[in-house]
Formats: structure tokens, sequence, C-alpha cells
């Protein structure tokens, strides 16, 4: 399997070759991401409370548990992720979604592949990292597509000032010896597959019946 070793990373962490594989690798999947029914209405007009609420929901599913993964495999400050899932979990809050959230099944919980290895590690960081790149455009266009009495509940979106959980990530594996390019591949497509999952159950429970939508 082909590896990257430490001198193939640039001296600010980042890997231009780890980067391209991941980004080709996970196209196809994160497309199918980005225009699910569960979250593609958040960048449309006509958005209302309920479809917010629902996306919000899903993301908390995905990230309170990954959270628990990340830092059971990793538990150094400055490389781990920040703890999102507080942040939807108010948001929920001020929807009036605290019976979802408190009684949320722990079917509709992300429940996928641990994490084994530092590859498998920066290849679902990856997916959840770009993730928070996309949030920037996202928190642009609820200024205008959430309903207005909704604009301020925008804690998780807001939480994205920069791209330092970006940098970090490849920080990261620039301290690796080795770095296995497959693993890392074949790690962040099995979480897209798992979130593309994950979509359709929170879509077919919460979605489906509002036919209003």
């Amino acid at each position: 399997m082909p590896e990257l070793s430490q001198r193939q990373m640039g001296d600010d962490g980042y890997s231009d070759s780890l980067r391209t594989l991941l980004r080709n690798a996970t196209k196809d999947a994160h497309h199918r991401i980005d225009h699910h029914p569960l979250v593609a209405p958040l960048v449309r007009h006509g958005l209302t409370a309920a479809q917010y609420g629902n996306a919000l929901l899903a993301l908390f599913a995905l990230h309170a548990p990954l959270e628990k993964a990340f830092s059971t495999f990793l538990s150094i400050p400055e490389y781990s992720p920040p703890p999102r899932s507080s942040l939807l979990a108010e948001d929920l809050s001020s929807l009036g979604r605290q019976a979802d959230l408190t009684n949320l099944p722990l079917a509709l919980l992300w429940s996928g592949h641990g994490i084994a290895t530092p590859s498998e590690y920066v290849g679902m960081r990856y997916v959840i990292e770009g993730s928070a790149m996309g949030a920037k455009f996202i928190r642009a266009q609820l200024k205008t597509t959430l309903p207005e009495g909704c604009r301020t509940i925008t804690r998780f979106f807001d939480g994205y000032p920069g791209d330092g959980d970006w940098r970090a990530l490849w920080q990261f594996a620039a301290t690796q010896g080795s770095f296995n390019h497959v693993d890392a591949a074949a790690a962040a497509i099995r979480l897209f597959t798992d979130i593309e999952d994950l979509f359709d159950r929170h879509f077919e429970l919460y979605c489906r019946p509002e036919t209003a939508l």
C-alpha cells in the first residue's frame, strides 16, 4: 500500500498528496450528502423551523458520538476537534426541540466503525473538518433562508470562525512517522456512507410525514 513519509509533509503540516487523494476518493459521496433532502433545504429559500431543527438533530446524532470516538483515540487538545455537539444541543433547545433531543433513539445515533489507527483518524476527521469549512457557506445563507424568528439560533454554524481545526488536522498528520493513504481514504469513504445512512433514517422518521415541507 502507498504510504506518505513525514518528509513528504510540508513545514506547516499540510500534505497535498494526501488531501488530493481524500478529495478525489470522496467527491461523489460528498456531492450526495450536500444534496441530501435532509440538509439541502438549509441553503434554499422557504426553509422552515421544522426543517432546520430536523437537520440539526441529525447533525447532533452524528457529532456527539463521533466526538467521543475522536477523544477516545486521541486526547491532545491542540489536535482535537471542538465539542460542536454542545452547540447543536443549545440550538435545538432554542428551537423547542429539547424533547426530541432528550428522547433521541440510540438507533438514530452514529455507531459506525471505531478508530484504530492515525490514518483512520485523519480520514474521518477530514470528513468532519471539511464539512466545517462548508458550514461557513451555509452560515451566510441562513441569514436569509431561516424564518425571521430563528435567525439568531445559529450557534453551531457560528462556531467556525477560521480554519484552525483544519490546519490542526494536517499538523497532526505531520507528527506521524508514516501514513497509509489507502486506510485514510477507506475511513473517509466509510464515514460518508455512515452519514448518508444516518441522514436517510432521520429523513424517514422526521421529514416524510411533513408533507407540507
